[in-house]
């Protein structure tokens, strides 16, 4: 797990999980990108929930977007010049959905890589609670990005 300085802001923590996921280390590269995936699996789940996919169908395309993202390094090509990390999250499982949706067939989960346990009864139970009336996807997206950071910052200050 990477180490958290208290004067370090959210973003600049994220964008050092980003740039250490690209580390040659396989063992910093791995905790990075686990870390990475462990924040936002959650915020992408509920962002295709509100999009209409049911839940076992939202939990493949998160999972399988996360496979595609370390297997051809997608990371690498992201920086903070070029915008914020949750837009590029977000547009890319839109684009990782088209594709799936196109080639109509939605790679099994698991995928045969395992990064983290997800459970995705708990996440439909939260995905249950969530506001209903006029929430767009993005805006859902948005909500459950602030809480990941409110967490994490609480977190931190516990530390």
């Amino acid at each position: 797990m990477t180490d958290f300085k208290a004067n370090d802001e959210f973003k600049t923590t994220h964008w050092s999980l980003v740039v250490s996921s690209r580390e040659k280390d396989s063992e910093v590269r791995r905790d990075s990108l686990g870390e990475l995936c462990e924040a936002y699996w959650y915020p992408l789940f509920a962002y295709l929930r509100r999009k209409g996919h049911g839940r076992e169908e939202a939990a493949d395309y998160v999972q399988s977007f996360f496979v595609e993202l370390i297997d051809k390094d997608f990371l690498e090509a992201v920086s903070p010049e070029k915008g914020r990390f949750r837009w590029f999250l977000m547009s890319a499982i839109k684009r990782f959905v088209g594709k799936e949706k196109e080639k109509q067939s939605a790679q099994k989960r698991g995928g045969g890589v395992k990064l983290f346990s997800l459970n995705i009864d708990d996440a439909e139970k939260r995905y249950q609670m969530e506001p209903v009336d006029g929430w767009t996807a993005e805006r859902l997206f948005d909500r459950r990005w602030a809480l990941a950071v409110l967490q994490q910052a609480l977190a931190l200050l516990r530390r």
